[in-house]
């Protein structure tokens, strides 16, 4: 992995921690910033997955409990996908 401010190559320290050799700046603070923010923006991309299937059973006139635990699983699921994928990429930058 590369540093984000001199691009020069980090040395691991630890899994989740590395410094940089040219300006000695600590690369956890960077990766925790970088991960919030996809964080962030998996939980929106789950809560738009809610709304539109929610809508689409409200379209039909569907109000039941079963259409609502579907809506929720729905936009859960695609929450853990996407949490799934971004715990890899960790996983696989760390190696």
């Amino acid at each position: 992995m590369k540093c984000p401010h001199c691009h020069k190559e980090l040395k691991m320290l630890s899994i989740f921690s590395g410094r940089c050799n040219g300006c000695h700046i600590d690369f956890k603070e960077f990766q925790k910033k970088k991960h919030n923010i996809f964080t962030f923006i998996n939980i929106v991309i789950a809560l738009l997955v809610y709304t539109i299937v929610k809508n689409i059973f409200d379209y039909f006139s569907i109000n039941s409990i079963a259409s609502e635990m579907i809506s929720f699983g729905s936009g859960l699921m695609v929450l853990c996908i996407f949490q799934y994928l971004l715990m890899l990429k960790i996983i696989k930058n760390i190696k």
